[in-house]
């Protein structure tokens, strides 16, 4: 009996001994296939490359494919880590195309010095994915070609700062203001982009990582592996294989890594589309409220733009990634834009708005480099649109003054 134990227990023993052994191999093996791969140019490791290449080629006509990969792995390949008040933000880091300053904002084209000097306006831009630029390079940021813009519109060029982050919306954008006072850096102008991430958000009032941020102080002494299991799980190059191969397959969107929907099965006006739409939107009224009280107690001068999205006012014709509609459109959206425009319409948005959504109306081109994000010369549209339609207030604080007599 003892003999019949002490062997089982022999042979379990070998058995888990060769499945550590195979488990730790094969992820060893992946990782190494995987960096070979994407040294190599063997095989198309980008499934978002792999599925709309031609397209994406098409949005940056001086990149080739070896360019357009590091390109995406400097935008997607970077987490966002921790940030006090806001909770997250785009890590600083330095790259071919883009770069990240350890002041939070991304650098762009003549970029000016940090912290901002007094020989002339600051403008600080807040946004989105959209704002911050995500597929294309520094100098063709929307806050680059603000930069660019500046020097013919206003006299002389200004100091723009992209504060621009990928999934913030007009409540993190509040607290970053917000945050940037409190650290003593005041612009003389703000401007706030917003419009896809306020019903991607649906309104909520709580940040998008205070649950993540909860578990963590929730388990900060807990020894139990069930909390870090999954973390260690999702991180192993096995699993991560898997989930490419998935995407390879058509399971998983190549633009989003989410399950891939057959279909549109959220129709443009609903009656709960248009409950959404008034939720967000009296978010946004409120965190505008905030926004505006702020910069008047410091004496910042305040815009608020409404962007361009696909699902508004562009012919979808032309939208190569129209596939991706379904993941990205919230059943708030179009009636929400629906109703901006019709109070923008008699002056509803109240003082500082600007509406640029409707710059892409009857466009026949390709102004996406994936679903949601602007190509070059789209962002140049949205920077130009911003400059026309700021109110004379800002265009006089931002204009040269010419000495007189």
């Amino acid at each position: 009996m003892i003999r019949r134990l002490a062997q089982a227990g022999a042979t379990v023993s070998v058995v888990v001994t060769v499945t550590v052994i195979l488990f730790v191999t094969a992820n060893l093996l992946v990782q190494a296939a995987y960096e070979a791969a994407i040294r190599t140019d063997l095989i198309e490791t980008n499934p978002f490359l792999r599925k709309y290449g031609d397209a994406v080629q098409k949005a940056h006509p001086n990149m080739d494919r070896a360019a357009l990969n590091a390109l995406l792995r400097e935008t997607w390949g970077h987490p966002p880590i921790y940030d006090p008040v806001v909770q997250f933000k785009e890590p600083a880091r330095e790259g071919t195309y883009v770069n990240v300053d350890v002041a939070g904002f991304r650098r762009g084209l003549r970029q000016a010095v940090w912290p901002p000097q007094d020989d002339r306006p600051a403008v600080f831009i807040f946004g989105g994915s959209t704002t911050f630029g995500y597929n294309v390079r520094d100098e063709e940021t929307l806050a680059s070609h603000f930069q660019d813009l500046s020097e013919t519109a206003f006299g002389r060029e200004v100091q723009v700062y992209n504060f621009g982050r990928g999934n913030y919306a007009s409540s993190a954008e509040m607290f970053l203001f917000l945050r940037l006072l409190f650290e003593g850096h005041r612009p003389d102008v703000a401007i706030f982009v917003d419009g896809l991430n306020e019903f991607q958000h649906g309104g909520s009032r709580d940040l998008l990582q205070s649950n993540d941020l909860r578990r963590l102080y929730d388990n900060y002494n807990s020894n139990d592996l069930a909390d870090q299991l999954p973390r260690i799980v999702v991180a192993l190059p096995i699993m991560k294989a898997i989930n490419w191969l998935m995407t390879m397959l058509g399971l998983h969107h190549p633009d989003t890594g989410a399950p891939a929907p057959a279909s549109d099965s959220r129709p443009a006006e609903s009656e709960a589309g248009r409950s959404s739409a008034g939720v967000t939107l009296e978010l946004y009224t409120q965190n505008r409220r905030i926004i505006q009280a702020l910069a008047g107690e410091f004496g910042v001068k305040t815009a608020f733009v409404w962007q361009p999205v696909p699902f508004y006012r562009y012919d979808l014709a032309y939208h190569p990634f129209r596939d991706t509609v379904p993941i990205w459109r919230s059943p708030g959206h179009v009636p929400g834009y629906r109703k901006v425009e019709a109070l923008h319409e008699v002056q509803g948005m109240g003082a500082g708005f600007v509406w640029c959504a409707g710059i892409q109306d009857g466009v026949k081109e390709q102004l996406y480099t994936d679903s949601v994000h602007y190509t070059n010369l789209m962002n140049r549209r949205v920077a130009k649109c911003i400059i026309d339609s700021l109110p004379e207030g800002i265009k006089h604080t931002l204009r040269a003054q010419v000495p007189t007599g």
